[in-house]
């Protein structure tokens, strides 16, 4: 049972870092949109940024590459959890410091960086962890194949709903401020 989370978690790993590494090099203009993007981190100079842009993007690189290698997945899993902790700091430290940046996490949005990305790359990692220690005290057993495309299909569902959770939060913060209107204009 251990193998088959672990095969959803390589599978939400790799579907979430490889969207976020596309949607930044996909075209010049968005790989410059999220190095820009990056300023409102406090990143105080451009080399700065184009710097650290090139990292993130390598880094997302070599997490795909090394999580979907039978040989590397466990590397590629603990560095996932380790650079999703990175963004978690700088998210957390940029909105205590009363900055919003704005979210390229995947190349293109128009939301600004709020708890709930905080939240997003928390449940990765913990995706991540539990994906690295369900490998760790597995049984190796062979997969039942069924068993391990139910996995593949509910890692990619998670992945989906995890790069879009500011928009689904958006939704319905939007529709219960649309139902507290509503609540207002009848009391009235």
């Amino acid at each position: 049972m251990g193998e088959l989370w672990t095969v959803g978690a390589r599978c939400a790993i790799i579907v979430v870092f490889t969207v976020s590494v596309v949607g930044k090099v996909r075209t010049r203009a968005a790989f410059s949109e999220f190095t820009d993007s990056l300023y409102g981190f406090g990143q105080p100079t451009a080399a700065a940024a184009r710097l650290l842009a090139a990292a993130t993007v390598l880094a997302e690189a070599a997490i795909v590459g090394l999580t979907v290698l039978s040989a590397t997945f466990r590397w590629g899993l603990l560095i996932a959890a380790g650079v999703l902790l990175v963004f978690v700091v700088a998210i957390v430290r940029a909105l205590r410091r009363g900055l919003a940046p704005s979210c390229r996490c995947f190349g293109s949005g128009v939301s600004r960086m709020s708890r709930i990305h905080v939240v997003r790359n928390l449940l990765l990692t913990v995706i991540a962890l539990t994906g690295l220690l369900t490998a760790a005290i597995g049984t190796r057993a062979a997969l039942n194949p069924a068993g391990a495309g139910l996995a593949v299909c509910c890692g990619a569902m998670a992945a989906v709903v995890l790069i879009h959770l500011d928009d689904i939060a958006a939704l319905f913060a939007s529709e219960q401020t649309g139902t507290t209107r509503r609540r207002a204009d009848h009391s009235s």
